[in-house]
């Protein structure tokens, strides 16, 4: 006799049933007249009797058959009594289960079930029970029945009430009615049984499937196991048909990466999605006994379909999914075996007492499944034909967060991808990076957002400043083969409006079996329109030997026209200079040292990549005995390390030219004076306190304005001139230069 197992499970989730269900079909009286089906399920048969106080009987084709016992039903009314035999339910569908459904019936019967099963079976290899289709969305909500099973002659009875709010069970030969307190109308009834000895004495006793790997971020274990499934099966170079784990996670409308993906979810949406996404039917089947689930993998890994699997996984809080790719049958005696399941964890974390789980991780089938709870049933979804041979085992993911990092989010398998903005961190002198994020989120029409890391707040960002710099990517990579491989990342950024390609490198890789990582840094200087936003799209492909494409993803982000600057440079400094004058027959006649102060003040422009600019005029004045006349010319230029957002100034080249010509009116007399001074400074850090609001304003003071000088050069020149003959001329050339409190 099989052990007495009482399971109820309430479960209000009016909304849900609403949305799972189709209408429910009545005559003019209000009685039920077909059973509420999903788009998959289908009525086999339907068989109807009138009761009228005598043994009414219902057998269906495939010999089982229903009584209705007057000694069982004392008080029962007379009724017509439907029962469908459906095809294909939502839940128990596979060649070894078998579901009729009761809802048609206006009042609850006792109700004797007869049907002759394979001899030989184990008790615990037959599942009998009643559930309701209308409220097992996220949790089971169902009731075992008890029955006698003969290992003889394969003969099963039972009893039960149906359909009911309080499921009957018993011994079939009672007449003690056993009502439990349930919730809902329990109007399905399943009958399953597996041949679990068959499969551990005749088949084969290993069988492993390789399969490509994703990593979940946060509870998004179903996720990535469905983006493993479909990975595999999507064919390789349509790349409309990728799946990216943040877009499935949109599918399911999810908020964020927390939320998890029920019974309902399981069997229903994420098919459907798959099959979207594929070209290829994926169907679910539900298993209440190990048993039954243990023979199930195994016939789809023999036939070469890996299984995703949701179970309550040990030391994991709620459900999780897992991704089976192989199973092991140790016999140990004839009558002892030990069964361990090869799968796909995407936690890629370890796990208290089991160690690492990740890509072809072993797991004692038992241990497995230790943790079941009884509203629970056990599912898997595969395809309807074995998995492709030129799958691909290398891949990769989309660095997406689940919030902002400054947020505590975390990246989908510790990836990074951020377009960056340079600073300096005054209090190590090091250059460190700005991030603006990818974040998911399920308003966009891509699915996710940018998000500029700020304290308190981070800020959503439509356009992204020209003050950033490049795009930092840490990406990895899976390598699911059991052989080293040749891979290759392409990255590749376009304005598709302009059809005109930005950007295109490929870096190279010799990648092991498990996880390794490419790191990339893309400048973005020139992805910048001087005049208008540019939409820029980015493809990111993993490639094996250099042109087999095997994965890949692509993001956009809009970058605002890059301005155009201009940039006040004015300094001071001190010096010593040397004059030397001769008179007309070369003799020196002054010879003396000077202190001199140098400046400078102009305006730079920005012109491709460097700041260049200053200022130049002339002038003329005319006095009674002489006419003067002036040119000016005072130039800068200055390289910077980026032409956005500059950290270091790289090199700072000042020149200032001037020149006076003063001639007498009779034209006997002319003097002309002219000098050339250039001072070169490099390497001046730009600091964050340095950084205001719509500009960059740099003041160093004091003695250490010399340590950013690299060279000064000053000379002046002034002769005079007699009716044409030098009469005297003197030079001055700058020896030397220092800083003071003032410069």
């Amino acid at each position: 006799m099989k052990k007495s197992i009482y399971t109820f499970v309430t479960v209000f989730l009016i909304l849900s049933v609403l949305s799972c269900s189709d209408s429910v079909q009545t005559d003019n009286v209000g009685r039920i007249t077909e059973p509420m089906l999903e788009e998959d399920e289908k009525i086999e048969q339907t068989i109807s009797v009138d009761y009228r106080g005598e043994v009414a009987e219902l057998v269906f084709s495939n010999a089982v058959r229903f009584s209705i016992r007057p000694e069982k039903n004392p008080n029962a009314a007379n009724e017509k009594i439907s029962i469908a035999l459906l095809e294909n339910d939502r839940f128990f569908n596979t060649d070894n289960d078998i579901v009729f459904d009761f809802i048609m019936i206006n009042n609850p019967f006792i109700i004797d079930l007869e049907y002759t099963l394979p001899t030989g079976l184990d008790e615990e290899d037959i599942v009998v029970l009643l559930y309701s289709p209308e409220t097992s969305v996220d949790e089971f909500d169902h009731h075992e029945v008890l029955f006698e099973y003969n290992a003889e002659d394969g003969k099963l009875t039972a009893s039960f009430s149906a359909p009911d709010r309080n499921p009957f069970t018993g011994k079939s030969d009672s007449r003690e009615l056993a009502y439990k307190s349930g919730s809902s109308n329990y109007s399905r009834l399943n009958l399953s049984w597996s041949m679990r000895k068959d499969l551990l004495t005749e088949g084969p006793r290993r069988k492993i499937i390789k399969m490509p790997f994703y990593e979940q971020s946060h509870n998004t274990c179903w996720a990535a196991s469905v983006k493993m499934m479909g990975r595999a099966y999507a064919p390789l170079n349509n790349r409309e048909m990728e799946l990216r784990l943040h877009e499935v996670v949109k599918h399911m409308n999810h908020s964020n990466f927390d939320g998890g993906a029920g019974l309902y979810a399981f069997r229903s949406t994420i098919p459907k999605y798959l099959s979207s996404k594929t070209n290829i039917n994926f169907e679910t089947s539900s298993f209440l006994r190990t048993s039954a689930l243990q023979y199930e993998i195994v016939k789809k890994l023999n036939e070469n379909k890996p299984v995703i699997l949701n179970l309550r996984f040990p030391f994991v809080e709620g459900g999780h999914q897992i991704v089976v790719v192989g199973y092991e049958i140790d016999m140990v005696t004839a009558a002892k075996s030990t069964f361990k399941l090869l799968f796909h964890n995407p936690q890629n974390a370890s796990v208290p007492g089991a160690g690492r789980q990740s890509m072809y991780t072993w797991g004692d089938f038992e241990w497995l499944m230790k943790d079941k709870w009884p509203q629970d049933l056990y599912q898997i979804l595969y395809a309807d034909r074995p998995i492709p041979n030129d799958r691909p085992l290398q891949t990769i993911v989309t660095p997406i967060f689940d919030k902002p990092a400054s947020s505590l989010g975390t990246s989908v398998g510790n990836s990074e991808l951020a377009i960056v903005i340079e600073r300096l961190r005054p209090s190590t002198g090091q250059i460190v990076d700005h991030h603006i994020d990818m974040v998911y989120n399920r308003q966009k029409t891509d699915g996710y957002s940018w998000m500029l890391r700020n304290v308190p707040d981070d800020i959503e960002l439509d356009v992204i400043p020209d003050s950033v710099h490049a795009i930092k990517l840490v990406q990895p990579v899976f390598n699911a083969d059991d052989v080293y491989a040749n891979l290759t990342l392409l990255v590749e950024a376009y304005d598709l409006n302009e059809g005109e390609r930005l950007y295109n490198e490929r870096t190279h890789k010799r990648v092991g079996p498990g996880t390794d990582r490419f790191n990339m840094r893309i400048p973005l200087d020139d992805f910048f329109d001087p005049e208008e936003e540019r939409e820029i799209t980015v493809y990111v492909q993993l490639l094996k030997d250099d042109h087999l494409f095997l994965d890949g993803y692509r993001f956009k982000f809009i970058l605002e026209p890059k301005a155009s600057y201009l940039m006040d440079v004015s300094f001071r400094i001190e010096g010593t200079r040397m004059i030397t004058s001769w008179n007309a027959f070369g003799e020196e006649i002054i010879s003396r040292a000077e202190p001199v102060t140098g400046e400078f003040k102009g305006e730079l422009s920005f012109k491709e990549g460097s700041y260049s600019g200053g200022e130049t005029w002339e002038d003329t004045e005319v006095l009674d005995d002489i006419t003067i006349k002036w040119w000016t010319e005072r130039l800068a230029s200055a390289r910077f390390n980026n032409d956005n957002n500059p950290t270091n100034i790289r090199k700072l080249e000042v020149t200032s030219n001037w020149k006076r010509q003063d001639e007498s009116n009779d034209g006997e007399s002319l003097i002309i004076e002219s000098s050339e001074d250039k001072f070169i400074m490099e390497n001046i850090l730009i600091t964050n306190d340095d950084i205001r609001k719509n500009e960059i304003v740099i003041w160093r003071t004091g003695y250490d304005v010399c340590d950013y000088f690299d060279s000064i050069t000053s000379t002046f020149k002034a002769e005079w001139f007699y009716s044409d003959k030098l009469m005297e001329s003197t030079n001055s050339v700058l020896t030397d230069y220092h800083c003071t409190e003032d410069s």
